[in-house]
C-alpha cells in the first residue's frame, strides 16, 4: 500500500491535463487516448458514474459513486472546472480511508455552480483493481503494460448562460411529414432547428400528437380520457419520432417546437397532419374510404356510405352520422345557434392577449388572427391561421425583440398578405419607440420590415391602411408631439411624412382612408372634445376640417372608414344630459353630414370600438352600461342611409371584449374581440335589440 501512495503522489504532480476529454458517455463507448475506463477492464463491471440533478437555474448537485467488490479508489479525485487555474478541482470521498485509499464502494455528492462548467464535463478518479492476487492501477486494458492512468467519467449539465436566455429569435423545426405509416403508428419526421447556437447542447424540442389541435398547442387537459396526446422531451438535434398506439384510420396533428434551456420556445412551431392507415385486411364494404368498425376501422356503419368519421352530424335522423359515438341532440355538432342571431361566442386561441385582428388570407382559404402573447401583451405577436370555419390551424410567432410589451397598433390584408403596425416598448423607461411595419406573404414568410423610430414616447395610436400608391401610417400624438402621417411604398420604404398642425396638439386621433377615395381623411377630438375630419389630398395638402357636435364628453374616440363615395364616422358623446353614440354618413368632398343616427344607451358609460363596410353595409359594434367592468355588448347591422338591418345585445360581458375587426362571409359576420374572444352572426335575422 505504500508503493501505491507513492504512485499517487507521483500522479498528482504531473495531474490531469486540460485536454478536449469529449467522446459520449464513457459507460461502453471510446475512452480519450491517455485515461482509463470507468469499467474494470478486466471483467467489464462499470464502477464509476456521475449524476447530476438540478437544484436552480445556476445550481446543479453532481453525486459520484465508485463501486466494486475488487477495486479500491484513491480519497481525493478531480472534478473539471473551467473557472480552475488548470481546469480541474480536487475533492474527497466521504468515506473513512487507509492512508488514503477506499476499499469497495466510494461517493460523494457536491454542489456546484454551473458557471464553472460546461454542457459534457468530467471526473477523473485514480483507481486500482485486484488481477489475480496483483494491484494493477489505472489500466485502460487488460494488457495495458503501463497502466497509471486516470479513470474517467462524463457527465452532462444543461448550462443557460447568464444574459444570453434565448436573446436572439431563433427558429424552431421545418418541413414536417409522416413516414412508415401503419393502422396504429407512424414516424413523425421533421428537419430541427439549425439556427440557435446559444445554448446548443442543453436545449430540447418537444413532440406533441393528438387528435384535438387546441390540445396540441396547449397540452391534455387534466382527466380528460378522451385525449390522445403524445409528449415528450426530445434531444435538440432528433429529427423523428415513432408514435404507436394510435387508431386506425384517423388523422393526428403532430406539433414541433424547439425549447430552450429556460422553457422558452421558439419564435415559430411547426404542426403537420398524419393520417393512420386502414387495418389490413379490414373490409371497406360501402367504399366510402373507411373500413368496417368490427375488424377494427372506423366507419361504425359500413353498410351505408354517408355514415363514417368525415361525414356531417345530421339532427334529427335518429343516426350517428360522424361516428364519433353521439346522436342528434347529445351531438355537440348539433347544439345548434345560441338564438336566432348569434351564432357562436368562442375563445379562438387561448394563449391570445389583449388586441386581436381577424382578417383574409390571400389565397381565400380562409384567415390570420394577429394577436399578442401574454397578459399584458409582454410575449411575442402571434399569427394564427384560421381556416374557413375560422377554426385555429397553424401559430406563426415573431418574437418581442427584447421589449418589455409589444402593442399591435393595425393589422391589414394588403391583398397579397398582411401588413401589421407594432410597437415595442419598455415602459420602465422614457425616450424614441421603435415603430415596427411588418409585411408577411402569403406563406406566412416575412417579405419586409421598415422600422421607423417615433419622436415621442407614447407612439399611440397607430392606424394603417392601404392607399393608391402603397400604404398609409398614422402615429398618434401624445402631449408634447403631434401626429404624424407616413406614406410607405409597396416594398416598404417612406415616401413622404406629414405632421398633423399644432392646434390638435394632444388630441386623441385616429385613422381611416377609403379605399376608392383620393386623400387622406383624419379623425380624433381636439382639445374641445370635439370629434373632427381633417381632410388632406394625397400630397398632403390641406383640404378642410369640420368638427360635429358633441355637448359635454370627454374623448369621443371617434372612427371613420369609407365606401367608394361616402364616410361614416362613428364617435361617443353626450347630449342634453344622454350618452349616446353617434353614427354619421358624410360627403368626403366637403365633410358636410348626409345622414346621421343617434344611438341613445341610458345614462351609464358607453363605447363605440368597431366600424366597417361589408357589401355597402355599416357593421358597428361596442358596449354599454359597464359599471365595475361588467355589461352589455352589442353588434349592428345598417344600411347606406344608416337604418338597422338588425342589432344584438349581449348582456354582461367583461368590458375589455372589445371589437377590433370583422369579416363577412356568406350569410355570416365574423367579429373579432380582444383576449382572441369571437362572435359569429347570422347576417340574415330579423332580432333589432337599438332603435
Amino acid at each position: 500500500m505504500r508503493l501505491l501512495t507513492a504512485i499517487f503522489l507521483l500522479l498528482i504532480l504531473t495531474a490531469c491535463g486540460t485536454q478536449n476529454l469529449a467522446g459520449g458517455a464513457y459507460t461502453s463507448g471510446t475512452v480519450p487516448t491517455g485515461y482509463a475506463p470507468p469499467w474494470n477492464v478486466f471483467d467489464d463491471d462499470v464502477f464509476l458514474t456521475a449524476d447530476v440533478e438540478a437544484v436552480d437555474a445556476t445550481t446543479v448537485e453532481l453525486t459520484i459513486d465508485a463501486s466494486h467488490d475488487a477495486m479500491i479508489f484513491y480519497k481525493e479525485f478531480y472534478v473539471y472546472d473551467k473557472s480552475a487555474t488548470d481546469n480541474w478541482t480536487v475533492y474527497e470521498f466521504d468515506e473513512d480511508n487507509e492512508q488514503g485509499w477506499i476499499a469497495g464502494d466510494a461517493s460523494v455528492t457536491l454542489t456546484l455552480n454551473t458557471s464553472s462548467l460546461d454542457a459534457e464535463s468530467w471526473v477523473l478518479v485514480y483507481a486500482c483493481a485486484d488481477d489475480d492476487g496483483a494491484w494493477k492501477c489505472g489500466c485502460f486494458s487488460a494488457d495495458d503494460p503501463k497502466c497509471a492512468k486516470w479513470s474517467v467519467q462524463n457527465f452532462s449539465v444543461d448550462i443557460v448562460v447568464a444574459g444570453n436566455e434565448c436573446s436572439a429569435a431563433f427558429n424552431g423545426p421545418r418541413s414536417g411529414s409522416c413516414a412508415d405509416i401503419t393502422a396504429s403508428s407512424f414516424t413523425a419526421t421533421w428537419t430541427p432547428s439549425s439556427s440557435h447556437s446559444v445554448n446548443a447542447t442543453s436545449d430540447r424540442q418537444l413532440l406533441r400528437v393528438s387528435t384535438n389541435l387546441l390540445d396540441v398547442k396547449r397540452g391534455c387537459p387534466a382527466g380528460n380520457s378522451d385525449c390522445v396526446v403524445k409528449e415528450d422531451d426530445l434531444p435538440w438535434s432528433d429529427d423523428s419520432y415513432e408514435v404507436t398506439g394510435l387508431e386506425a384510420e384517423t388523422t393526428y396533428h403532430v406539433r414541433a417546437v424547439a425549447l430552450c434551456s429556460n422553457g422558452t420556445p421558439s419564435w415559430r412551431d411547426l404542426i403537420w397532419n398524419c393520417t393512420t392507415d386502414s387495418v389490413p385486411g379490414c373490409v371497406d364494404g360501402d367504399s366510402d374510404g373507411y373500413s368496417d368498425k368490427v375488424c377494427g376501422g372506423s366507419d361504425c356503419n359500413d353498410t351505408n356510405s354517408a355514415v363514417n368519421p368525415g361525414a356531417t352530424e345530421i339532427c334529427d335522423n335518429g343516426d350517428d352520422d360522424d361516428c364519433d359515438g353521439d346522436t342528434d341532440e347529445d351531438d355537440t355538432d348539433c347544439e345548434g345557434p345560441i338564438d336566432d342571431c348569434l351564432l357562436s361566442a368562442d375563445e379562438i386561441d387561448p394563449d391570445a392577449s389583449r388586441d386581436t385582428y381577424v382578417i383574409d388570407q390571400p389565397n381565400g382559404n380562409g384567415y390570420w388572427l394577429v394577436t399578442t402573447e401574454g397578459s399584458n401583451q409582454d410575449g411575442d405577436v402571434i399569427i394564427d391561421t384560421l381556416d374557413s370555419t375560422f377554426a385555429l390551424t397553424d401559430t406563426l410567432h415573431l418574437p418581442d425583440d427584447g421589449y418589455e410589451r409589444v402593442l399591435i397598433g393595425d393589422a391589414i390584408d394588403t391583398g397579397d398578405g398582411t401588413l401589421m403596425a407594432l410597437v415595442y416598448l419598455n415602459p420602465s423607461t422614457t425616450g424614441p419607440e421603435p415603430i415596427k411595419l411588418i409585411k408577411m406573404g402569403g406563406s406566412l414568410s416575412e417579405e419586409w420590415r421598415l422600422t421607423i423610430i417615433a419622436d415621442r414616447d407614447n407612439a399611440w395610436p397607430l392606424d394603417l391602411f392601404p392607399t393608391a400608391n402603397g400604404y398609409a401610417l398614422l402615429v398618434g400624438p401624445n402631449t408634447v408631439t403631434n401626429a404624424t402621417i407616413h406614406a410607405i411604398s409597396p416594398s416598404g420604404t417612406i415616401l413622404g411624412s406629414h405632421q398633423i398642425p399644432e392646434r390638435w396638439e394632444g388630441a386623441y386621433l385616429s385613422y381611416r382612408q377609403g379605399a376608392y377615395l383620393d386623400g387622406y381623411y383624419i379623425t380624433g377630438s381636439a382639445a374641445s372634445d370635439e370629434p373632427f375630419i381633417y381632410a388632406l389630398s394625397s400630397s398632403f395638402a390641406e383640404q378642410y376640417y369640420q368638427g360635429y357636435e358633441n355637448n359635454t364628453l370627454s374623448t369621443p374616440y371617434p372612427r371613420i372608414v369609407s365606401d367608394a363615395d361616402s364616410l361614416y364616422l362613428f364617435y361617443r358623446g353626450e347630449l342634453s344630459g344622454e350618452r349616446v353614440l353617434k353614427l354619421m354618413k358624410i360627403a368626403p368632398a366637403t365633410g358636410s353630414v348626409i345622414n346621421d343616427k343617434t344611438i341613445q344607451l341610458g345614462t351609464d358609460f358607453a363605447n363605440n370600438d368597431h366600424i366597417a363596410i361589408h357589401d355597402d353595409y355599416v357593421y358597428i359594434a361596442g358596449k354599454f352600461n359597464y359599471s365595475s367592468y361588467n355589461g352589455n355588448r352589442f353588434h349592428a347591422k345598417l344600411d347606406d342611409n344608416l337604418n338597422f338591418i338588425w342589432s344584438y345585445v349581449e348582456p354582461r360581458q367583461y368590458a375589455w371584449f372589445m371589437a377590433t375587426s370583422s369579416i363577412k362571409v356568406g350569410d355570416e359576420v365574423f367579429f373579432s374581440l380582444v383576449n382572441s374572444q369571437s362572435r359569429l352572426f347570422d347576417d340574415t335575422c330579423a332580432r333589432n335589440d337599438l332603435q
